[in-house]
């Protein structure tokens, strides 16, 4: 949806400096989507099996792991965004620009407590909550519903203006 909000509205310099930054983005974040897949199978399987402090200590071994991944990630932006669109080969007329988007959203720690309340507070409980009234199909509402507390959870924090203070790295 950005990409076409940017290259409607914005121009190609907007599109060309988002979609390189989107790209960086995602091979960064693609080592917590992995991780997250990977622990989210022995957390089911602890639930599954009804071995609860296993679970437990899952759950709490993979919060702080991807604690550690966001911060990791947060760094190396911060650290080398500037060298990471060079690398990529971006055109010097829009560099400057995927710079900016890079420090804003790369290196936001809002954002990284939203993606994690996203996953832990809302999909988590939802799942766990969904389940309990409608059985196995309560999983997908669960998550559903997980994606759109998300989403207004980042809408709260839009209407706050409190990203309005953040600088550019």
């Amino acid at each position: 949806m950005n990409r076409i909000w940017a290259g409607k509205f914005l121009g190609d310099s907007a599109l060309g400096a988002l979609s390189i930054a989107a790209v960086i983005l995602v091979v960064i974040s693609s080592f917590s989507m992995g991780l997250t897949i990977g622990t989210g199978t022995v957390i089911s399987q602890y639930f599954g099996a009804h071995k609860t402090e296993q679970l437990k200590k899952a759950a709490s071994s993979t919060f702080l792991l991807l604690g550690a991944c966001a911060i990791l990630a947060t760094a190396a932006i911060f650290l080398f965004g500037e060298w990471l669109p060079r690398l990529m080969h971006t055109p010097e007329a829009i560099l400057t620009l995927t710079n900016t988007y890079l420090s804003i959203v790369g290196a936001n720690f809002a954002g990284m407590i939203i993606a994690v309340m996203g996953i832990w507070a809302w999909r988590v409980a939802g799942i766990f909550m969904f389940r309990h009234f409608f059985g196995l199909e309560g999983v997908w509402y669960g998550l559903a519903v997980s994606y759109v507390l998300a989403g207004m959870t980042a809408y709260v924090y839009y209407l706050s203006g409190r990203w309005k203070d953040k600088g550019i790295v």
